[in-house]
C-alpha cells in the first residue's frame, strides 16, 4: 500500500515546484529579504502539498487518456495507479482534495505571517491553473494552451511566491524572459512521449498540433531564447560558472542529436530527460549566482 502511494506521488516531480520556490528565496536573500526558518519549513511543506494536488488532480482527470498511453515514461502519462488497479478513482480524488486543503490552509498562514492577502490569491491562482488545464469547463489541455498554464505557474507563479514570503525588496521581472520560455519548453517536452495517446483522446497540446518535429523545434528555440535573455539581461550570471554555460550548450547539443527519437523508443526519452535537465539547470545556475550575491 505504501509503495503503491509512493509510486502516485511521483516524487522526483517535486523538482518542478521546490526548484523555482528555491529561486525566489534566493533572490529575497540577494535583496537582504528575512528567510525566516518557520517560513521556510511551511514552504517546503506548501512546495511538497502542491505538487501532490497537481499529480493527483491530473492523475484524476486524466484516467481514460492515460489507460490508452502505450509510450509512457518516467517523465509522462501520470503515475499509472489509476491504469493498473493499485489504487482507485475515490482514494486518487480525495487525496488531490485534502492535498488542495493543506495548500490553501498554509496560504491562510502565510497571509497572516506576511499581513497581506496576495499568499492565498497566489494559492487560488496555482490551484486554478491546473483546475483550468484538467477539468471542464475549460479544461485547455485538451482545447489548447495548457502548456502556457504550466508556464505560468511554474515560471511566474511560484519564484514570485518565496519571493514575497521572504520580503525581498524589488522583483526582478525581466526574469520572465528567461523563466517563461525556459518552463513552456519543459512543458512541451513531457507531453512529447504522450503524442499518440493524446492524439486518439483529441488533446492539443503543441505535439498534436503542430506535430512532435515542430513541436521539439519550438521548444528548443525557447530554450535558446531563455539563455540568450540571460546573456542579454543578466550579463552578471552570465559571467559566472564557465561549467554552467559549458552544460548548457552541450545538452542542446546533445538534444540536436536526439531530435528524430519517437514516442515508445530510448532517444525520445533521453531529448525528455535533457530537456527537463536543461530546465533545472538554469534555475540552479540562477539560484547559485543570487545565493552568492550580498
Amino acid at each position: 500500500m505504501i509503495l503503491s502511494w509512493l509510486k502516485a506521488a511521483r516524487l522526483p516531480s517535486q523538482s518542478y515546484i521546490l526548484t523555482p520556490l528555491v529561486l525566489g528565496l534566493s533572490i529575497a536573500q540577494a535583496q537582504g529579504g528575512n528567510l525566516k526558518f518557520e517560513i521556510l519549513i511551511c514552504l517546503a511543506i506548501y512546495s511538497l502539498c502542491l505538487q501532490l494536488y497537481i499529480i493527483f488532480a491530473n492523475d484524476y482527470a486524466d484516467q481514460e487518456t492515460d489507460a490508452l498511453n502505450e509510450t509512457f515514461t518516467l517523465f509522462s502519462g501520470g503515475s499509472r495507479v489509476l491504469v493498473t488497479g493499485e489504487r482507485n478513482p475515490k482514494e486518487i480524488r480525495n487525496a488531490a482534495l485534502l492535498s488542495m486543503s493543506l495548500c490553501i490552509a498554509l496560504s491562510l498562514y502565510f497571509s497572516l505571517a506576511s499581513q497581506s492577502f496576495l499568499p492565498f490569491v497566489l494559492t487560488i491562482l496555482s490551484l486554478l491553473l491546473l483546475f483550468f488545464y484538467s477539468y471542464a469547463p475549460v479544461k485547455l489541455s485538451y482545447r489548447g494552451g495548457g502548456e502556457f498554464l504550466q508556464m505560468l505557474g511554474v515560471g511566474l507563479v511560484l519564484p514570485y511566491y518565496s519571493f514575497f514570503l521572504c520580503q525581498g525588496n524589488s522583483y526582478p521581472w525581466e526574469l520572465l524572459f528567461v523563466l517563461l520560455p525556459l518552463n513552456l519548453s519543459c512543458g512541451i517536452a513531457t507531453s512529447l512521449p504522450d503524442q499518440p495517446s493524446d492524439k486518439i483522446s483529441n488533446k492539443k497540446t503543441i505535439a498534436v498540433s503542430f506535430g512532435p518535429l515542430a513541436a521539439k523545434l519550438i521548444l528548443m528555440f525557447c530554450e535558446v531564447v531563455s539563455l540568450v535573455s540571460i546573456y542579454i539581461l543578466f550579463p552578471a550570471v552570465s559571467q559566472t560558472l564557465l561549467l554552467g554555460h559549458i552544460l548548457l550548450f552541450a545538452i542542446i547539443a546533445l538534444q540536436l542529436l536526439c531530435s528524430n527519437g519517437i514516442p515508445g523508443k530510448l532517444r525520445l526519452s533521453v531529448f525528455v530527460f535533457l530537456s527537463i535537465l536543461f530546465n533545472l539547470s538554469v534555475q540552479v545556475w540562477l539560484i547559485l549566482f543570487f545565493f552568492q550575491v550580498t
